[in-house]
């Protein structure tokens, strides 16, 4: 273990993160394995303001009591650790390395044929081609911010074409339309209810529900209540693309 973690901080200190990522997912010897036995344990006598920052020690508790053994428990300490609060989001391209501490978060991705698993998983991992596909570099924090429609209403646009989610925030009896131009569209309900009607039905969506609209079908959400309402569509087509 001792000959595994000196090569990683050799590679990290040059910077080769390519490598040092490989090595820890190949994990020839089984150091990094037992490193990852061990970190929970050994983190019980670490304190506040150690040399070991708080977030990285927190991520290391869960990841390392949710999968002991599991070499992507060392894998995480090369991630970002970002905290999302309510109505923050970030957006992911291809080939960045990530994974779900705790908390409930809406998530949209393109459709793929090469979702791979990197760690912190009973099931294979198929590291050749995860490396081939990944992107280890320093990154800045990839936040997508919200562009205000209205008051209560936000619009999270990444730049690509594949998706977009609109966030609406609504009291007892808003009412919102929805008017799809370009393809179909998800909605979802997070907390409260709406009252969803289109041209094909009248449906109360609940906390936790959803509905599919098709392409260019209008709708208009009423609130029942306080209600919190994701709406995810096609995204604006890049200039390039024009």
């Amino acid at each position: 273990m001792d000959e595994a973690l000196n090569q990683l901080r050799t590679l990290l200190e040059a910077e080769r993160l390519a490598e040092a990522l490989e090595l820890i997912l190949r994990d020839a010897h089984g150091g990094f394995a037992q490193a990852a036995d061990l970190v929970v344990p050994a983190l019980e006598s670490v304190r506040p303001g150690s040399a070991l920052c708080d977030g990285a020690a927190d991520t290391l508790r869960r990841a390392g009591g949710a999968f002991p053994g599991d070499p992507g428990v060392i894998v995480t300490l090369l991630l970002n650790r970002v905290d999302l609060s309510p109505g923050e989001a970030l957006y992911l391209p291809a080939g960045n390395l990530h994974a779900y501490l705790h908390g409930v978060a809406v998530e949209i991705m393109a459709s793929s044929d090469n979702v791979l698993r990197g760690g912190l998983t009973a099931k294979p991992v198929d590291v050749d081609e995860l490396l081939a596909v990944t992107t280890p570099a320093v990154l800045p924090l990839p936040w997508c911010t919200p562009e205000p429609v209205s008051e209560r209403w936000h619009r999270y646009a990444p730049p690509c074409e594949e998706f977009r989610l609109d966030r609406l925030e609504l009291d007892d009896g808003d009412t919102a339309t929805w008017a799809p131009q370009d393809g179909p569209a998800v909605v979802l309900c997070l907390r409260g209810e709406v009252l969803l009607r289109s041209e094909a039905s009248e449906i109360a969506v609940g906390a936790g529900e959803s509905v599919f609209l098709t392409a260019g079908e209008r709708a208009v959400l009423t609130s029942e209540g306080q209600s919190e309402v994701f709406v995810a569509s096609p995204g604006a087509v890049p200039s390039s693309a024009l």
